[in-house]
């Protein structure tokens, strides 16, 4: 009877199903306000062991030690995530519209990101097995690019030592060291641009 209306989910609320809920449905809705209230722990027992995890133009990511990595990072940048439009068909959780913020992206400048329709997870025995992540939408990928080109070409005359390192080296993975490095190279950043000039 539900399929298909849009159920939200905001960071610190309960979330409130649309009418009555698949299992699937509900385990959705809690995976995310563990992600939200930034429970690592919690949001790990959600996947599956082996679970694989399919970000657009990214190696996948494979198993509940590097998926911790994943969401420590996430944590550190206070990433909230916004659900709408979850739809059940089977063992798979297909949500049509995902909105992130994180202070990551507002320190380059974006308020908010959005994917496109279609992102996916595939569920066994109650534990999500799969998640296939839609790509960005084209203008939020072009104000990512933009905000992102600034900060590189700031790091490249602040840090020229840690430019390499930023494109292929430790600083490029996502996990909680890389980010808790970046979240200051980024307050500086904003710092510098605030600073006057001499």
């Amino acid at each position: 009877m539900n399929k298909g209306l849009p159920c939200l989910f905001l960071l610190a609320l309960i979330p409130i199903a649309c009418g009555k809920a698949p299992n699937l449905e509900q385990r959705v809705i809690q995976m995310v306000e563990a992600h939200n209230q930034h429970d690592v722990t919690r949001e790990l027992t959600f996947y599956a062991d082996d679970a694989t995890f399919f970000m657009p133009g990214e190696n996948p990511i494979v198993g509940r030690a590097a998926l911790r990595d994943l969401f420590e990072g996430d944590s550190i940048v206070n990433s909230e995530l916004v659900f709408k439009d979850l739809v059940i068909r089977g063992d798979t959780a297909i949500v049509n519209s995902i909105t992130e913020r994180s202070d990551w992206l507002r320190f380059i400048g974006i308020p908010e990101i959005h994917y496109a329709p279609g992102s996916k997870m595939i569920f066994r025995k109650g534990l999500i097995h799969k998640v296939e992540l839609a790509p960005f939408v084209e203008e939020d990928i072009r104000a990512y690019e933009k905000g992102w080109s600034d900060v590189m070409g700031w790091l490249s005359i602040a840090y020229p030592e840690l430019v390499k390192e930023a494109q292929s080296g430790w600083l490029a993975r996502y996990d909680a060291k890389a980010t808790q490095t970046w979240m200051k190279l980024l307050a500086e950043w904003q710092a510098s641009k605030s600073s006057p000039k001499k």
